[in-house]
């Protein structure tokens, strides 16, 4: 399928309540934390975001493009808690990236497909079901490459219109959101009797990071300066794949998977960080996070871990009224999603996503490091150099090395 570049061709699309419970004092804590910080942001410059990635991220981007129903989440009863109508979040909700803006005094960053968006705080390239490789539902969204090269074009067209020097503050300045791989894994390998055919599972981890790290200096080389790469949580306790064990419990193998690459990607980026002058490279600790939160969730106020609030038993993973799907009686979601860790059997509620951004907001390690996201919005980058002879420095071998260890660990 060929993604559409300009803005000027896309088609208008198709025509998504706050948690009321008590907070545990940990979480109210967390929620003062936010607010007091985040005003040392507003009134100043602050910098715009740019956000790559899958469904974690997806603010309507596959609204804009030629897919189906089963990659879009433009229906009810997506976004009932906060919009009240679906927007094409896969969320009950909000996602991550919304709450990172609202603490930063910025307004919701939009789909950079989305006909005469305002993208001068940024825009939002994630797709629904992409992949870091291109083949990972290939033809259905828009994957990590094709997002980049959209990234380049919308920088190239800002160039023009503004001029080297501001387009240069820019770009350096504004912090970028990377949060992608769990489609490459879930669909792309554990779902592709071919690909397992072809790849061990250690020679399919070493591919997937191995373009994280090559799209991580794409970006550096675009004048990115403040990156955070989001991780994989532990993509063996999705509903959909408890289902599938006779004891609804985690797919171990799974898990580890993700939790190699983590390493990996970690270890890669902390190495690629050393080499390139300027860069503020920052990665996440959500499968500890969300682990937490399966093993202990009365603690964080939940009530459920295993089933989804909405998709579950004879709904067989659908979730709400689409095409093709007529809803069934027995297919209505629950009553308060946000005591629910997850939405449906793959994404999780908007009260994990709110979590998450308060921790990795105003956090500390091991969930955030070595900075947390409000820093990225207070400090200046360096100014744009030209580092181009030292992107070539780095992948190869350590990498594989780092793999290598990932995997024995696990």
């Amino acid at each position: 399928m060929r993604m559409v570049a300009s803005r000027r061709e896309r088609k208008r699309p198709m025509e998504g309540n706050k948690w009321s419970l008590w907070l545990p004092s940990a979480i109210l804590f967390q929620i003062v934390s936010v607010i007091l910080t985040a005003v040392y942001v507003h009134g100043a410059s602050v910098p715009a975001l740019y956000v790559f990635g899958d469904s974690t991220v997806d603010c309507g981007t596959n609204n804009y493009i030629n897919t189906t129903q089963a990659f879009r989440g433009n229906f009810p009863p997506y976004g009932k808690d906060f919009f009240k109508n679906p927007t094409g979040r896969f969320s009950n909700g909000r996602v991550i990236v919304d709450f990172i803006v609202e603490y930063a005094g910025k307004p919701l960053i939009p789909p950079f497909l989305e006909p005469n968006a305002d993208l001068s705080h940024g825009a939002n390239f994630g797709s629904g079901g992409a992949g870091v490789l291109v083949e990972t539902n290939e033809g259905h969204v828009v994957d990590l490459q094709t997002q980049l090269r959209q990234f380049l074009h919308h920088k190239a067209e800002v160039t023009e219109k503004s001029g080297q020097a501001f387009a240069e503050e820019l770009f350096s300045d504004a912090v970028y959101i990377v949060s992608i791989g769990s489609n490459d894994y879930l669909g792309g390998y554990f779902g592709n009797p071919k690909q397992q055919e072809k790849y061990t599972p250690e020679q399919f981890v070493r591919a997937v990071a191995t373009s994280i790290v090559e799209s991580i200096k794409i970006l550096y080389s675009s004048g990115a300066r403040k990156i955070v790469v989001f991780d994989l949580g532990p993509m063996g306790c999705l509903p959909a794949l408890r289902d599938l064990e006779e004891t609804r419990s985690c797919s171990a193998p799974v898990s580890a998977v993700a939790a190699a690459h983590n390493d990996a990607v970690k270890g890669a980026l902390s190495q690629l960080g050393q080499f390139l002058p300027g860069l503020t490279i920052v990665t996440t600790n959500f499968y500890k996070f969300f682990s937490e939160r399966l093993e202990n969730p009365s603690q964080y106020g939940y009530v459920s871990v295993d089933e989804p609030c909405c998709g579950a038993g004879p709904c067989e993973g659908r979730c709400g009224v689409h095409e093709g799907h007529p809803s069934k009686p027995e297919c209505q979601h629950c009553s308060d999603a946000n005591t629910y860790v997850w939405w449906d059997p793959y994404h999780p509620s908007e009260t994990v996503h709110h979590q998450f951004a308060q921790t990795v907001w105003n956090g500390t390690s091991p969930y955030i490091e070595p900075v947390a996201m409000l820093h990225l919005f207070k400090q200046k980058a360096e100014a744009h150099g030209n580092y181009a002879d030292k992107l070539d420095l780095f992948v190869g071998d350590p990498l594989q090395q780092l793999v290598s260890e990932s995997m024995l660990m696990t």
